[in-house]
This record gives C-alpha cells, sequence and structure tokens, in this order.
C-alpha cells in the first residue's frame, strides 16, 4: 500500500502541502483540542473523550495505538502537561505566520523548526 495512490476508506486523497498540515496540527492542538475532555488518538476520527477510557487522572491522555488500554501520557506530569500545551500554542502562532525572513542565527531553513528557543521562553519542567 502506497501512501500516494491509496485512500483508506472514508478518507480524501490530502493535497494539502507540508506546510500547511503541520500548521494544522498545530492549530488543531493549540485552539481545538481540549485536553482536559479528550484522548490523543489516531486511529479514529471523531473525538474519543477521557470518560470513554475511564482515564480522568492524568495531565494528559495519549492513547498508545498498538495497546488500547495503555494511556503513554500517565507518566507526564501536570507541569510537562503546560509545557507542552504552551508548545503548541507558541509553534501555532510562529509557523502560522508567514516569515520574509529566518533569523540570522540559522544556517539550514529546516533547522528553524528544530530551535526550541522559538518554541518556548522557558525551560520544560524537570519533574518528568
Amino acid at each position: 500500500m502506497s501512501l500516494q495512490g491509496d485512500v483508506w476508506d472514508g478518507f480524501k486523497m490530502n493535497v494539502e502541502s507540508t506546510g500547511m498540515l503541520w500548521v494544522g496540527l498545530l492549530d488543531y492542538y493549540a485552539r481545538v483540542f481540549d485536553f482536559d475532555e479528550h484522548v490523543i488518538t489516531i486511529r479514529q476520527k471523531k473525538p474519543l473523550t477521557r470518560f470513554e477510557k475511564l482515564w480522568t487522572g492524568s495531565a494528559i491522555a495519549i492513547e498508545d495505538p498498538f495497546d488500547l488500554s495503555h494511556n503513554l501520557g500517565n507518566g507526564v506530569s501536570f507541569k510537562m502537561a503546560l509545557y507542552i500545551r504552551k508548545a503548541f500554542i507558541r509553534a501555532r502562532e510562529v509557523f502560522g505566520t508567514p516569515q520574509d525572513k529566518l533569523p540570522d542565527s540559522v544556517k539550514y531553513p529546516e533547522d528553524y523548526f528544530f530551535m526550541r528557543g522559538s518554541l518556548t521562553d522557558e525551560q520544560p519542567p524537570n519533574d518528568r
């Protein structure tokens, strides 16, 4: 099965650029996704609630695609979950705004996407 030619049942071929898909993902997790009510999952289109999974006590809920009863977010602290959410918001601001010129410190354009300083204003919590 190739990603280029085949389409999953119920899904259309995506014609967006990689950049637009990236900004769309950031926008979804920065503005739309409700971290308090929903589970991050890749196996279904409709939102999956924490209540459905009985995962109400963790800071972030991420369904393991290989073991559906495993919450990958169990080890994430509330401080780290907040840091991750802020990084999505900041990344949406940074990458969703067209740039005429990258900072002089960026040698290669692809390096810009991996600069921690462009996504957060603080160090990540060291509590996990």
